[in-house]
């Protein structure tokens, strides 16, 4: 009986494997059911599972095909050979991570990361990024874009290696654009300069300048260019006029070509039209008078109340200076220190000529008579004159036109320097032209009156011994028809 069990059995593997080997599939169910003509190995339970091999590590496996699958009772987790390596095989819904392997746990996804702490967490020890290609980028590390952290662990990307722009918005708008040459346009798709804004910019400080350095402390903008300048906006009057009222506010005005600002009242022009050129003469000012306030701001020309009576009309060029100051000073050309200074006495209110700061001439107020400084404290090396009465009276005196004026005009009186020269040299002074640069003489005929006042003195000491002399001669006249008459 046994024999015959035996024989059956055999007789039954035998034809199965016959079987197997004819049609390579295999069913194993409790129904009798073929298997799926889709299956090399079809298994059918709803009370019992599969147990694949359980081996305690891959490497008791030699030289194993990809695709080998067993049970690692080591991890507890499936293991499967991808034809290079053995990898961690996922079923479920859980994904789990070892090593480069991606891990889905808890509603977060982990590349690199063992415990995601972000929907999407990536970590590297080196750098962290994504790239995304497509069929138009390449597939190498330089193709495509890239967003992550570099190899710095410290510097956050976003990179495009394509020659293409990057594009930013919301609302389904686009809100800022990158070209691929660089430009950035904020509310403008194809801006034409390394920043262009369609829009309002509000800034607490700005600093431009070639040099990147930081703006002033004190300044809310500080510009600096030694080969460029500012354009304001340009507009003509008319379109001045019609901007809305804000006080400080300052435009070119290419009608009036001038500056010019708003002081919350009235236009006013900041700067006038100067000109290098000499024909043309400076007529704009404050509040569009032709006239110039230096320390104040310039009363207008019509005439105004004086002191005592009467009226006066302003000058197109007002000075007021500081007191014990020059209020309008001459320089020399070469040196700062040679200086001819005017000042308005706050004393007195006379006019004062100062040369260097030192007190030179005065016009008096009340009597306008000019006067030089001769206080003898300012005086040195004091000596008298020798008598001048003989070399006065060599002088001749003349009457006489100017080469450069018309034969019709008003004729001079005076002397020739050259005469004078000799005889009174203090009283003539050598000047050169300043265009020719040849000589020539000036005279003091102020000095005259001291010469005629030594000369007079001389004549009256003649006239007096004269008058001695007279006297005595009529004293002997006497005597003499005294002893006549006898």
């Amino acid at each position: 009986m046994k024999i015959k069990t035996l024989l059956s059995i055999f007789a039954i593997v035998f034809l199965g494997l016959i079987q197997l080997k004819s049609f390579a599939q295999i069913g194993i169910n409790t129904t009798n059911a073929a298997p799926s003509p889709n299956a090399m190995l079809d298994v059918s339970s709803t009370n019992k599972g599969v147990l694949f091999p359980r081996i305690s590590s891959s490497g008791s496996i030699a030289s194993p095909s990809a695709g080998l699958l067993f049970y690692n009772t080591t991890t507890n987790k499936f293991n499967h050979f991808d034809g290079t390596a053995w990898q961690e095989s996922s079923f479920g819904n859980q994904w789990n991570v070892n090593g480069s392997a991606i891990s889905y746990s808890g509603g977060n996804v982990g590349i690199g990361a063992v415990t995601p702490i972000a929907p999407l967490n990536i970590f590297n020890n080196t750098k962290s990024i994504a790239q995304f290609q497509n069929i138009n980028t390449g597939a190498t590390a330089s193709d495509g874009f890239l967003v992550g952290l570099n190899s710095s662990l410290v510097d956050a990307s976003i990179w495009n290696f394509e020659n293409s722009a990057m594009r930013f918005g919301t609302s389904n708008t686009e809100r800022i654009t990158i070209l691929s040459g660089g430009n950035v346009g904020i509310g403008e798709t194809n801006p034409t300069e390394k920043l262009e804004v369609n829009g309002n910019i509000i800034s607490k400080q700005l600093a431009l300048n070639p040099t990147g350095v930081s703006a002033n402390a004190n300044a809310i903008l500080d510009m600096v260019g030694t080969d460029k300048g500012v354009l304001f906006p340009r507009m003509t009057t008319a379109q001045r006029n019609l901007l809305p009222i804000v006080t400080g506010l300052t435009v070119y005005d290419i009608t009036t070509k001038g500056f010019w600002f708003h002081d919350g009242t009235a236009w006013q022009q900041l700067s006038s039209s100067w000109t290098t050129d000499e024909s043309v003469a400076y007529t704009n000012a404050k509040n569009n008078s032709p006239v110039i306030g230096i320390g104040l701001t310039p009363l207008p020309t019509s005439t105004t109340p004086a002191t005592p009576g009467g009226s006066v009309t302003n000058g197109r060029l007002q000075i007021v200076g500081s007191n014990n100051s020059d209020q309008l000073t001459i320089r020399h050309p070469n040196s700062p220190i040679l200086r001819w200074g005017f000042y308005v006495s706050s004393t007195d209110s006379s006019l004062n000529f100062y040369y260097n700061g030192s007190l030179r001439a005065n016009i008096d107020r009340v009597t306008g008579v000019y006067t030089a400084l001769s206080d003898k404290n300012s005086k040195k090396n004091i000596t008298t004159i020798n008598p001048v009465l003989d070399n006065v009276l060599k002088l001749n005196t003349y009457k006489y036109n100017f080469i450069k004026s018309e034969d019709s005009d008003r004729k001079s009186i005076g002397f020739m320097a050259q005469d004078v020269l000799p005889y009174f040299p203090e009283l003539v002074y050598h000047k050169k032209d300043r265009e020719t640069n040849e000589p020539f003489l000036m005279m003091d005929y102020a000095g005259f009156g001291v010469i005629a006042i030594k000369a007079i003195q001389e004549q009256q000491a003649i006239i007096n011994n004269l008058q001695t002399q007279i006297d005595e001669l009529k004293n002997v006249i006497g005597q003499i028809k005294f002893q006549i008459n006898k």
